[in-house]
């Protein structure tokens, strides 16, 4: 099992030779909380970090979301993975039934989730598991959700070397991993065969070119 503390100021991926293409908002600065016992090993995701495909791409302007289930604290959850955000949020009910510690003392309004500002109820230290292996220590804000467990923005994907493959309909995260996003199929099924080519063949643009398959007997 492999896990992953997010440090910050750190890089991995895709984002260690590029940069964000858009100005992060304005975040208060927030002291690190107590962290939780670590029974494994695992990546404590920072602030300013990048892995995976993030070392060598930069985020694009079109946002994209999709949902995949994972574990929060060991407690199997829907996540909403969504590129538009900045920051992560956890639901407030979710994080107390898992037993995470709330720094109230903390607040911070967003926009973009219902028509008006919304505050959060506070900050905490999650332990996010995906493909059943992959752990990271993360802190994020508490706050009221509906329809999924957790919202996890670019300040989580990023540092975790994750990124949204859409057409393939899959969570693709470090060394290429990848898990099925929920309501998607696999873009190719398992009865999807390999062939090559007897002869080089050359197309123009918006052209076409008819190859005939031969089945081989055993």
């Amino acid at each position: 099992m492999m896990e992953l503390d997010l440090a910050t100021g750190g890089t991995r991926g895709y984002w260690e030779d590029h940069v964000p293409e858009t100005e992060p908002g304005k975040i208060r600065a927030v002291r690190s909380l107590e962290r939780m016992p670590r029974p494994d090993p695992g990546w404590d995701l920072k602030p300013g970090e990048s892995r995976g495909y993030w070392k060598y791409h930069a985020p694009g302007k079109w946002f994209k979301q999709a949902k995949a289930i994972g574990k929060i604290n060991n407690e199997k959850a829907t996540l909403l993975f969504d590129s538009g955000a900045e920051v992560s949020i956890v639901d407030t009910t979710f994080a107390r039934k898992v037993g995470c510690i709330i720094d109230e003392s903390q607040r911070q309004e967003c926009v973009g989730i219902g028509e008006s500002v919304y505050t959060t109820l506070g900050r905490t230290t999650i332990k996010v598991t995906l493909a059943g292996s992959l752990v990271y220590f993360f802190d994020a804000w508490v706050g009221e959700l509906s329809g999924q467990e957790a919202i996890l923005g670019m300040d989580f994907m990023v540092p975790a070397g994750v990124r949204l493959d859409l057409a393939d309909g899959t969570l693709c995260l470090p060394d290429e991993v990848r898990i099925q996003l929920s309501g998607r199929r696999p873009l190719y099924g398992r009865s999807h065969q390999l062939f090559q080519l007897d002869d080089n063949a050359h197309l123009d643009i918006a052209k076409t070119l008819e190859v005939p398959i031969r089945r081989h007997r055993a």
